[in-house]
């Protein structure tokens, strides 16, 4: 069993050919030491209560397989805003199955809070599935700092409808948050990106008919302590959506607020 805290940013691109011209770039050379990417296709499993209690109480239960083994996965307590994404995580190896059992987190700090919003009741109901191949690098900055850089190409699954799935994410696994923001800055400079505000969890939800569209979804338990964090915040989610609706390229203002935001960090 592992419990972390998953801290990762979001970028959204059109174009497959990207992940190539990324990959193959001096700069995401550099910082991997000429490493090539490590490929795996990753399935994913979303389930809740039949009255959806994990959803409103913000919780997200997952089996995903990977690298041949199943994985089990509670996300929760965090927030999700300006394409970056802070949540606790809790990951329990389960056997070659995807049927879910809330008793697979009993042992851990999440059970009992899963216990009691599911009323005790071990059955849940499955939402939506996702396929994708992922391509994953580890990058190496100053002070330590390690970021995964994954590229994500596939299709989520809802109710018979399908959307794709086209994101790079930048994981932080050591160091500082600035430095996550800072990089995702670099690479919406140097490549068509753009800051991508929602989880492919919330994207499912949208495509299964379970969440509206408009306001973006925010965890409950949010806490924006410094009014000028909370200010750029806002304006990375408003960037975001505009440039989804209307076509325009605001890449340079999503660089220039990704970098102020690491500074306030």
């Amino acid at each position: 069993m592992a419990e972390h805290t998953e801290l990762e940013l979001k970028l959204a691109l059109n174009d497959r050919a990207v992940f190539d011209r990324i990959f193959s770039s001096a700069y995401i050379r550099q910082l991997s030491g000429g490493q090539h990417p490590h490929v795996d296709t990753l399935s994913a499993f979303y389930f809740d209560t039949v009255d959806g209690k994990l959803r409103d109480r913000g919780l997200t239960y997952r089996i995903r397989r990977e690298n041949g083994h199943y994985v089990a996965t509670v996300k929760g307590g965090g927030l999700s805003s300006g394409g970056l994404h802070r949540r606790l995580e809790w990951n329990v190896p389960v056997s070659d199955s995807v049927t879910p059992n809330i008793a697979f987190f009993d042992h851990t700090e999440i059970g009992p809070v899963l216990r009691q919003t599911a009323e005790n009741d071990d059955r849940l109901v499955p939402l939506f599935s996702m396929t994708f191949e992922r391509h994953t690098l580890l990058l190496h900055g100053d002070n330590e700092t390690v970021i995964e850089l994954a590229a994500d190409e596939g299709e989520m699954t809802a109710g018979g409808k399908k959307e794709p799935i086209l994101e790079l994410e930048l994981e932080l696994k050591s160091g500082h948050p600035a430095a996550v923001l800072q990089m995702g800055a670099e690479l919406i400079r140097q490549f068509p990106l753009i800051v991508e505000p929602r989880s492919k969890y919330y994207r499912a939800l949208l495509l299964a008919g379970l969440a509206e569209p408009g306001e973006l979804w925010l965890l409950p338990g949010s806490q924006l302590q410094n009014k000028l964090l909370q200010h750029s915040y806002e304006l990375l989610d408003v960037c975001s959506v505009f440039s989804y609706r209307s076509g325009r390229d605001i890449k340079p203002e999503m660089a220039m607020l990704l970098e102020l935001w690491a500074k306030l960090l």
